[in-house]
This record gives C-alpha cells, sequence and structure tokens, in this order.
C-alpha cells in the first residue's frame, strides 16, 4: 500500500516538473507531496475501503484538546506562538533555556522518548544533543501538543506547540499567487 502511494506520487513527479512550482519564489511543491501523501495514506492504509465506522475500523481523526491544566506560554512571550504546556514549572524551565528566542530549535515526537531516567522521559537522541547545546546557547525543544502524551514527564522539557492556538489571527491574504500553477494541470 505504501509502495503504491510512493508509486503515485514518483508518477507525478517524473511528469511535471515541481521545481518550478512556486510561491514568492519559494517552492509550495513539499507541501503539496505531503497532502497529497496524507490523502493517499487515508484512503490506502488507513481507511481503503471508505467506510470510517464500526467495530474495528481506524479512524484518523485528531484528538481533543482538554483545555483545562493547560498552561499557555503566551503568558511569558507573544500569545499567537501557541505554545502551551501542562505544567507551569516545566515551561518555566524551557523558558529559562531559551525556548521562547532560541539559536537552536530542535523538534521531538513523543515516540521518541524510549527510556526513563528518574521517572522522566528521555528522547535518548535529542535529549543526549540538548544536554551539550543547552549550555551552549539558547535552545528550544519543540514537539506538537498531542493531549495523549503530553502529561508524561520529561526529563529536559519540551514547549509543545498547539496548532489551533498558533493559528489564531492569521490571515491568508497572499501578495503573490502561485506560479506556473496554470502549466501543470491535469491533462496540460
Amino acid at each position: 500500500m505504501h509502495a503504491e502511494a510512493i508509486a503515485i506520487l514518483t508518477d507525478i513527479e517524473q511528469r511535471l516538473d515541481t521545481s518550478v512550482l512556486t510561491y514568492g519564489g519559494v517552492s509550495y511543491w513539499p507541501l503539496v507531496r505531503q497532502k497529497i501523501w496524507g490523502m493517499l495514506m487515508e484512503r490506502l492504509v488507513i481507511n481503503p475501503k471508505g467506510t470510517g465506522t464500526g467495530p474495528g475500523a481506524v479512524a484518523n481523526t485528531n484528538a481533543i484538546w482538554p483545555e483545562v491544566g493547560a498552561v499557555d506560554v503566551g503568558t511569558v512571550g507573544t500569545p499567537f506562538l501557541g505554545f502551551v504546556h501542562p505544567d507551569g514549572t516545566a515551561a518555566d524551565r524551557a523558558v529559562a533555556a531559551g525556548a521562547l528566542n532560541p539559536k537552536a530549535v530542535f523538534i521531538v515526537r513523543p515516540e521518541e522518548y524510549m527510556d526513563t531516567i528518574d521517572g522522566a522521559r528521555f528522547a535518548k537522541t535529542v535529549d543526549s544533543v540538548l544536554e551539550r547545546t543547552a549550555a551552549r546557547c539558547p535552545v528550544a525543544k519543540i514537539e506538537v501538543a498531542d493531549p495523549r502524551t503530553i502529561q508524561f514527564a520529561r526529563k529536559i522539557p519540551s514547549v509543545f506547540l498547539h496548532l489551533a492556538k498558533a493559528s489564531r489571527g492569521v490571515v491568508f491574504d497572499p501578495p503573490y499567487k502561485l506560479e506556473n500553477f496554470d502549466n501543470h494541470r491535469a491533462g496540460a
């Protein structure tokens, strides 16, 4: 199923010159490719029969975010960053390490926390680098907020990007147009 999705994307990339698809001089193909991949995974892997309901069906739905107990880190930074943390002390430690004004940014996923040290989760690769980097410059360790995993203690605290909060106040009023898009329509 993954091979089929890869074949579809490869076919598109062989038939089209995706390097000319730009917006304000920046290629937008990687974003389009990611969106197509997500749609293919939904159709080919997660919900191949198109039902999505009933016993045993896998639902690809967003987790429900419990607002209770979440500390909006906007109280110490701009409110439109969309950073949250369930524990004020851990958020304070992350901010003290430079999370709101970093010189280095590290992204970590919950599944990277394979080890436990002193009762707290440790992301072996990222946290090992962070231990050395944080002593040299301000750093941010960022995770996409997931209510299913945000509560477990981390040896090195993260700030969590709450996507809905990060998009507050964002207005899409593009000053550019998608360049060369019309030249690449189906059948063109």
